[in-house]
């Protein structure tokens, strides 16, 4: 609520807690002083209250609560090794909360390397099959059955060019000889060459034939051979690369195993569970032996700083806010501190019943002195400034019994209590936000003889 919206309401409620003090108070200094027919005067000191201008404020009040919360589970189940952290121990991201027992996942652990090296060795297998070296390119020819083949080939193709090139000399030879023996053939007619010399030119030259039939005999095979390479060559081509895909099987194998070994070590190192951030434990709900499953809950971890505050503001008040804005808040633990923060949500919403919104303030707790759950008063820093009425802290008492705060205003010579309600604090003055206008006079000294009505005599001001 704004401070001057409720100033009505906050001195009705002074004069009636004054009513109550006066009667509460005068019936024991009556009933004290009755025997006495005049009243000791009371020394005192005294101080003028002042009006200061102060910054703006909305007030409300609210709940604390964690800034996150988180109720801790297990990723893997097993049985709970220790727990090396209890309630209301501090801890930091990562920081272990439950140990379960490492034993089993240590095993399929060492099961999935075992699984790993043996498909690394096929993959090296593989890839030797076929002249793969580790990240080469796969070339059919550096396969030795492939290269084996291609070198038969090559020779049968040298064997076939060698047998033509022996035909055609020998063909040659046989041209020549036929020639010769034609030439014979025409001296025999005429008498020039006896039946003897041509018979052996005629020999000669039929023996030559036959050479050349069978060197080109010869060729036919040696091509016949040659294509038997070739088609040798080109199966050993298309084994190979079967082999190759043989090459990618097992490297799906291997990339396999090197995940099955992965998500190993990753249950390995599940089975320490550990804070996903840093906070304090608010529950602990499992101990050593128990077995627990993903689906338990083991230890409840709460943020604490930032810490956040819930408040509650009046419809009428929601133009007046926005995030960013700072917030001050205080708690009846302890009385006198402000904590420090800023507005970080606003409610798009409000409430049917109450007709307030809810705002959300992140407050600096580094000394982790506000807890989830308290209750806190806050006050939204508003723009421009207003009137503050401050008097000196020591002229502030309390009351235990009404739970309220009283001064003893200076009155005519006499000393009259006044309950008041207080607001900030500023170094040894404090903020009186209803119950004084700012023209009065405060004792300051002499309380314990002090009551309403008493005469007092200022020795200093």
């Amino acid at each position: 609520m704004i401070r001057n919206n409720h100033q009505k309401f906050t001195m009705a409620v002074a004069l009636i807690t004054s009513a109550a003090f006066l009667s509460a108070c005068g019936k024991t200094e009556v009933a004290s002083n009755a025997n006495q027919t005049v009243a000791k005067t009371v020394s005192v000191t005294t101080a003028k209250a002042e009006t200061r201008p102060i910054a703006g404020y909305l007030e409300a009040t609210g709940s604390i609560s964690a800034d996150d919360s988180s109720a801790v589970a297990p990723q893997v189940s097993g049985q709970v090794l220790t727990t090396p952290v209890d309630v209301g121990a501090f801890v930091r991201q990562g920081d272990v909360l439950v140990q379960l027992n490492p034993r089993d996942a240590q095993l399929r652990l060492d099961q999935a390397r075992s699984g790993e090296m043996q498909a690394l060795a096929g993959l090296k297998q593989a890839q030797a099959r076929v002249g793969l070296s580790e990240g080469g390119t796969f070339d059919p020819n550096n396969v030795p059955e492939v290269l084996a083949a291609f070198q038969a080939y090559e020779a049968a193709q040298s064997q076939v060019q060698n047998a033509l090139a022996n035909v055609e000399n020998l063909e040659a030879q046989a041209r020549l000889a036929e020639d010769t023996a034609r030439r014979y053939g025409n001296l025999l007619k005429t008498g020039d060459a006896s039946q003897l010399l041509y018979n052996q030119h005629r020999t000669q030259a039929a023996a030559a034939r036959k050479q050349v039939d069978a060197a080109k005999a010869s060729v036919n095979s040696l091509r016949s051979q040659a294509n038997a390479s070739k088609r040798q060559y080109e199966a050993a081509i298309n084994t190979a690369k079967q082999s190759n895909q043989g090459v990618y099987s097992a490297q799906a194998s291997y990339d396999n195993a090197k995940t099955q070994v992965a998500i190993a070590e990753k249950a390995l190192a599940d089975t320490a569970i550990r804070a996903p951030f840093s906070g304090f434990i608010s529950e602990r709900l499992v101990a050593a032996g128990e077995y627990v499953t993903t689906s338990s809950k083991l230890v409840t971890l709460v943020k604490t700083n930032p810490i956040r505050m819930i408040l509650q503001i009046p419809e009428t008040d929601t133009a007046k806010v926005s995030v960013g804005v700072g917030v001050s808040i205080s708690t009846a633990a302890y009385p006198g501190r402000q904590f420090a923060g800023r507005i970080t949500a606003i409610n798009p919403s409000l409430d049917q019943q109450s007709r307030a919104v809810s705002i959300e303030a992140s407050i600096d707790n580094d000394e982790n002195l506000l807890k989830p759950n308290m209750f806190a008063t806050g006050r939204i820093l508003q723009s421009g400034t207003v009137s503050g009425v401050f008097i000196p802290k020591v002229a502030v008492q309390s009351n235990t019994s009404t739970d309220s705060k009283r001064v003893f205003v200076i009155v005519d010579g006499k000393a009259r209590i006044v309950v008041v309600q207080t607001g900030i604090e500023e170094a040894d003055h404090i903020q009186i936000t209803s119950g004084l206008d700012g023209t009065e006079t405060v004792a300051v000294s002499g309380f314990n003889e002090l009551f309403d009505g008493v005469p007092v005599a200022v020795t200093a001001q």
